[in-house]
C-alpha cells in the first residue's frame, strides 16, 4: 500500500509539474525576457527620434538658405533703388523730365 501511495504521489506530483504548466510554467516566466516589447518599443522609439532630429536639421539648413537668398534678394532691390536714384539725379541735372517718384 505503502508503494502504491508513493506511485499515486509521484503520478500526482508529474502531473501538477509538467501538465499544469507548474513547473515549467514558472521556469518559463523567469527565464522570459517580459521587458521585450517595451525594449523593442524604445528601440523604435529611438530610432523614429533620430530620424525626426535629422529632418528638422535638414529644414534648418533649408530654412537658412532662404534667409541668406531673402538677404540677397533685399540687398539687389536697394541696389537698383540706389542706381535709380543717382539715375534720376543725373537725368534732372541734364535737364530731363522725370516725372513724379513712384
Amino acid at each position: 500500500m505503502k508503494d502504491l501511495d508513493a506511485v499515486k504521489a509521484a503520478i500526482v506530483l508529474v502531473t501538477t509539474l509538467l501538465g499544469s504548466g507548474g513547473a515549467l510554467g514558472l521556469w518559463k516566466l523567469f527565464t522570459s525576457d517580459f521587458l521585450k516589447p517595451y525594449r523593442e518599443d524604445q528601440a523604435d522609439l529611438r530610432s523614429r527620434l533620430i530620424a525626426a532630429e535629422e529632418r528638422a536639421d535638414r529644414a534648418d539648413e533649408k530654412a537658412q538658405k532662404a534667409d541668406e537668398k531673402a538677404d540677397e534678394a533685399v540687398a539687389a532691390t536697394r541696389k537698383c533703388e540706389e542706381r535709380e536714384a543717382h539715375l534720376r539725379v543725373a537725368l534732372i541735372a541734364a535737364g530731363i523730365d522725370v516725372g513724379e517718384t513712384p
